[in-house]
Protein backbone atom coordinates (compact mmCIF):
# COMPACT_ATOMS: atom_id res chain seq x y z
CA UNK A 1 0.00 0.00 0.00
CA UNK A 2 2.87 2.17 1.13
CA UNK A 3 3.87 1.45 -2.48
CA UNK A 4 1.10 2.43 -4.66
CA UNK A 5 0.25 5.33 -2.91
CA UNK A 6 4.24 6.60 -3.44
CA UNK A 7 3.97 6.13 -6.91
CA UNK A 8 0.42 7.84 -7.45
CA UNK A 9 2.94 10.83 -5.73
CA UNK A 10 5.63 10.14 -8.54
CA UNK A 11 2.83 10.44 -11.17
CA UNK A 12 1.04 13.42 -9.71
CA UNK A 13 4.32 14.90 -9.30
CA UNK A 14 5.13 14.36 -12.89
CA UNK A 15 2.11 15.43 -14.45
CA UNK A 16 1.63 18.55 -12.52
CA UNK A 17 5.31 20.01 -12.22
CA UNK A 18 5.53 20.13 -15.79
CA UNK A 19 9.03 20.50 -17.68
CA UNK A 20 10.44 20.76 -14.07
CA UNK A 21 9.87 16.58 -13.11
CA UNK A 22 10.15 14.89 -16.68
CA UNK A 23 8.27 11.79 -16.74
CA UNK A 24 11.69 10.02 -17.70
CA UNK A 25 12.53 11.27 -13.67
CA UNK A 26 9.15 9.98 -12.78
CA UNK A 27 9.79 6.52 -13.94
CA UNK A 28 13.46 6.05 -12.64
CA UNK A 29 12.59 7.66 -9.52
CA UNK A 30 9.34 5.16 -9.54
CA UNK A 31 11.70 2.65 -10.45
CA UNK A 32 14.22 3.18 -7.57
CA UNK A 33 11.40 2.61 -5.20
CA UNK A 34 9.83 -0.29 -6.24
CA UNK A 35 13.71 -1.73 -6.27
CA UNK A 36 14.59 -0.14 -2.68
CA UNK A 37 10.63 -1.78 -1.41
CA UNK A 38 11.52 -5.15 -1.97
CA UNK A 39 9.78 -5.24 -5.44
CA UNK A 40 12.38 -7.56 -7.04
CA UNK A 41 11.94 -10.28 -4.15
CA UNK A 42 7.50 -9.75 -4.98
CA UNK A 43 8.64 -10.71 -8.57
CA UNK A 44 10.47 -13.51 -8.08
CA UNK A 45 7.84 -14.88 -5.51
CA UNK A 46 4.81 -14.47 -8.57
CA UNK A 47 7.22 -16.44 -11.01
CA UNK A 48 8.27 -19.34 -8.86
CA UNK A 49 4.32 -19.33 -7.83
CA UNK A 50 3.16 -19.49 -10.89
CA UNK A 51 5.79 -22.29 -12.50
CA UNK A 52 4.67 -24.18 -9.33
CA UNK A 53 0.53 -23.97 -9.94
CA UNK A 54 -0.07 -22.69 -13.22
CA UNK A 55 -1.60 -26.34 -13.64
CA UNK A 56 -3.27 -26.62 -11.00
CA UNK A 57 -4.64 -22.71 -10.90
CA UNK A 58 -8.28 -22.25 -12.69
CA UNK A 59 -7.38 -18.81 -14.88
CA UNK A 60 -10.09 -16.65 -15.92
CA UNK A 61 -9.72 -17.91 -19.76
CA UNK A 62 -10.34 -21.21 -18.45
CA UNK A 63 -14.03 -20.46 -16.88
CA UNK A 64 -15.33 -19.55 -20.49
CA UNK A 65 -14.15 -22.79 -22.07
CA UNK A 66 -15.79 -24.92 -18.99
CA UNK A 67 -19.07 -26.36 -19.50
CA UNK A 68 -21.69 -26.67 -16.52
CA UNK A 69 -23.55 -29.65 -16.42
Amino acid sequence: MILQAENSYICNKAIVSGSSYTVDQAISEAQSSWSKTGGKALEDWYKKWYQENKDKWVFSKDIYSMKVE
